[in-house]
Order: structure tokens, then C-alpha cells, then sequence
């Protein structure tokens, strides 16, 4: 199975990848000692919107690969 072919098996949208990428930036970034923005620091759905919407956009151009 080729990487393009997980990601698609394991994310059904662009949305549910993005939250992905969120929840696990932030908790390598706390692990690695790095602090986030604060605004940034927050459940997906509560992020601000513009960067919700590019993050949804950068995973779709991942799946769209």
C-alpha cells in the first residue's frame, strides 16, 4: 500500500486529517518543549477560523496527491 493510499484509508476528509495534524503538533510540540500560539493552544474546532481553513486546505492538497 503506498503512503497516499494509508492517508486515504485512514482519513475520510480533509477536515478529520487537519484535526489530526493539530492534535499531534501540539503534543509533540509541548513534548519538544516548544510553545505554540496561545490562540493556537485550543481543540481544533476552536482554532481561529483563517487557520482552520488553511490547515483543511494544505491536508486536501495531501489527499488530493
Amino acid at each position: 500500500m503506498t503512503p497516499k493510499e494509508k492517508v486515504n484509508k485512514l482519513f475520510t476528509s480533509a477536515e478529520e486529517l487537519a484535526e489530526w495534524f493539530h492534535d499531534n503538533y501540539e503534543e509533540v510540540s509541548l513534548k519538544q518543549g516548544w510553545k505554540t500560539q496561545a490562540n493556537c493552544q485550543v481543540p481544533f474546532n476552536d482554532l481561529p477560523e483563517r487557520n482552520k481553513k488553511t490547515m483543511i486546505e494544505v491536508c486536501q492538497r495531501l489527499l488530493n496527491l
